[in-house]
């Protein structure tokens, strides 16, 4: 389902809970916007990135990572989000956690 408002061009869409929103761009994870390591969790990873406001809930992750090749393998969902940054300085980040959709569904019925 899609609602769309037209006077505050603000869009709701609704989707079943864990599961990644359809047609939009999947989000890639690699060396060139990471920053620190990625942290395995057990149902899926936290990780920090440079700062990218696309990030959204709901958007499919690719992961390309050598340290933990068995996260290249599987699906990803961002979960939750969140923007860093210091007026002064050059601190900033966008704090990401994502989870697996199928370890998800499974643990919540």
């Amino acid at each position: 389902m899609y609602l769309e408002d037209e006077l505050n061009n603000i869009a709701i869409i609704y989707k079943k809970p864990g599961q990644p929103l359809k047609g939009v761009k999947e989000y890639t994870i690699d060396s060139n916007n990471l920053i620190g390591i990625i942290k395995p969790t057990t149902q899926g990873f936290e990780c920090d990135v440079r700062l990218d406001p696309s990030v959204r809930t709901g958007i499919p992750v690719k992961v390309k990572n050598y340290t933990f090749q068995r996260l290249n393998t599987s699906s990803y969902t961002i979960m939750s989000y969140s923007h860093n940054g210091k007026t002064r300085g050059n601190d900033w980040k966008t704090h990401i956690w994502c989870v697996n959709p199928e370890f998800y569904l499974k643990n919540i019925q």
